[in-house]
């Protein structure tokens, strides 16, 4: 990759950052925004406190990806609140708990949306925690769910719903001649098989990091049986609601089932 690509992945680049870096970069971010002195200078304060070179360069990919999220944004759109202190605590806390550039991205991500007024503190408070709780391989599996699956939309709500295809869940009835039974067999079940599109997992795999995204809440399997090909998960409300806060994918499914594509 060409050392200037200006794509490359902060996180490994080397390098000496300097807290002015830092610095200079959150008040360039902040600075088309609603004046709050106290608030950036606080959050100022906050980044220059790390320690390490490593714990710079994560934080500092923070801010520019931050940058990013906010430009063109006008400044009557969005304003510095008093709370954007604690956002950042909490953002800068999980970003030193990641080595993962996608994941600070998402990050900032939930901060532009916090500045910009779309979400209040609770939402940016929840939204930062599941996100720090979640790999990239989980955001993946909604990702691909979302771009591939056909969508059912009944009083209102959006309902997602896929499938692992794993023989060995498959529930064999020794009084049935050795014969695979299924307790509500379900062919006609509109869901993708998400193996597909996760090349190189193992179904054992993407079971468990299902079961995992089913204790946060954002995947369920409530009441759909077992699907002829293996077990069925669908987004909760709170899957809809925070994949789009965190990603770059077209949301319009929420309001219009018919469009099933994703961003570019």
């Amino acid at each position: 990759m060409n050392a200037n690509d200006p794509k490359k992945n902060i996180v490994n680049q080397t390098g000496s950052h300097s807290l002015h870096d830092l610095t200079q970069i959150v008040s360039t971010a902040l600075a088309p925004f609603s004046p709050a002195a106290a608030v950036v200078s606080a959050i100022q304060m906050l980044l220059g406190k790390a320690s390490t070179e490593f714990e710079k360069r994560k934080l500092l990919s923070l801010m520019q990806h931050l940058q990013n999220e906010l430009a063109g944004v006008k400044a009557e759109r969005a304003q510095i609140k008093d709370d954007l202190y604690e956002v950042f605590v909490n953002a800068s806390e999980a970003v030193h708990r990641t080595p993962s550039d996608a994941k600070i991205k998402r990050f900032a991500r939930i901060i532009s949306g916090h500045i910009k007024g779309s979400t209040d503190w609770d939402s940016t408070s929840v939204a930062l925690r599941l996100v720090d709780r979640m790999d990239d391989i989980h955001i993946r599996i909604l990702n691909e769910a979302w771009l591939h699956t056909p969508v059912i939309q009944n009083d209102s709500q959006v309902k997602i719903s896929f499938y692992i295809n794993d023989p060995s869940s498959h529930v064999v009835n020794p009084a049935d001649d050795g014969k695979m039974s299924f307790a509500n067999t379900k062919s006609d079940l509109k869901a993708c098989d998400i193996l597909e599109h996760l090349k190189g997992w193992k179904a054992r795999e993407i079971t468990l990091f299902c079961n995992e995204m089913m204790a946060l809440g954002l995947l369920h399997d409530n009441d759909q049986g077992t699907f002829d090909k293996g077990p069925v998960f669908s987004f909760t409300e709170a899957g809809v609601w925070l994949l789009p806060m965190i990603e770059n994918i077209n949301s319009a499914r929420m309001n219009n089932p018919e469009d099933l594509k994703g961003d570019p």
